[in-house]
């Protein structure tokens, strides 16, 4: 969903979250002001 809005991933956090007993890692997705407002013309 991310990159169909136009967001860049800025990172990932490798195991950075317990979930179920498991380690999941986060991506951390970015957005310019500038890449937004080309986006939404």
């Amino acid at each position: 969903m991310a990159k169909r809005l136009h967001f860049t991933i800025e990172g990932i956090l490798r195991d950075s979250f317990l979930r179920n007993g498991t380690l999941g890692d986060m991506v951390i997705n970015g957005l310019l002001r500038r890449e937004w407002q080309a986006a939404i013309r």
